[in-house]
């Protein structure tokens, strides 16, 4: 199954490059052979205020990837880039060869613009500016979940108060609101990044195709569930 699935994403790389075929070469090119999967992270559809980033790395720092393949628009590129800009450090636009003049005047100069061509290697074609001392902390906060904003607080503050789960969000919100800018955002690269610890990642990388490098990535399923689907995928077809 894993060969059918890996000649169907043949087929979507030479006549169907969807978004799933750019988010497969970021993590393939951007992610794997740059960082450690049980350190870094990797995420897509991200909540960045009202929008969704299309790929998250976090790492030592925070970076954004927005994607805009030749089916998409540019339409909400200005509301995507605000919001990014309150939470992330780096913020790339990824686009195929014939956007690259659009993005580049679309896009704020602080924005890279990377182009993934015909064979899917990745050039830079700008390079981002860091964004971090312009971030937002209420916007960061707001991408977290409880367990995390409760460990950034304990870090910087030594602390996070014991108050009733009622008044948790309010509490923690108005003292993470507290924090400088730039501590606020690598408090939050530092914790988010944990949701890497998951085995069932680890599983599927060793044993699926390359076409599924950023579905297993992002897979948010238990270890078990993860086995059995990389077996799936071992599996000849004519058995399933």
């Amino acid at each position: 199954m894993g060969d059918v699935l890996e000649l169907l994403y043949q087929g979507l790389t030479g006549f169907y490059r969807c978004e799933y075929v750019f988010k497969n070469a970021v993590a393939q090119s951007l992610f794997l052979l740059r960082h450690d999967p049980s350190s870094a992270f990797l995420t897509d559809e991200f909540r960045s205020g009202e929008s969704r980033a299309d790929v998250v790395i976090l790492n030592g720092t925070s970076t954004v990837y927005e994607i805009k393949t030749e089916l998409d628009s540019f339409s909400k590129l200005g509301r995507q880039i605000a919001d990014y800009s309150q939470i992330f450090d780096r913020i790339n636009l990824v686009v195929p060869p014939a956007f690259a003049s659009k993005a580049l005047l679309s896009a704020p100069e602080r924005v890279g613009v990377l182009v993934i061509e015909g064979d899917l290697r990745i050039s830079e074609t700008r390079t981002a500016v860091s964004n971090k001392a312009n971030t937002s902390n209420s916007h960061i906060f707001d991408c977290m979940r409880m367990i995390e904003y409760q460990a950034c607080l304990k870090e910087a503050l030594g602390v996070a108060p014991d108050v009733p789960n009622s008044m948790r969000y309010k509490v923690y919100r108005e003292l993470f609101l507290s924090l400088a800018p730039e501590l606020a955002h690598d408090l939050m690269v530092k914790h988010v990044r944990k949701r890497s610890k998951n085995p069932a990642i680890e599983v599927l990388l060793r044993r699926a195709p390359a076409c599924l490098a950023h579905s297993c990535l992002t897979l948010g399923e238990s270890r078990q569930f993860a086995e059995k689907l990389a077996l799936a995928l071992e599996t000849p077809v004519g058995v399933l």
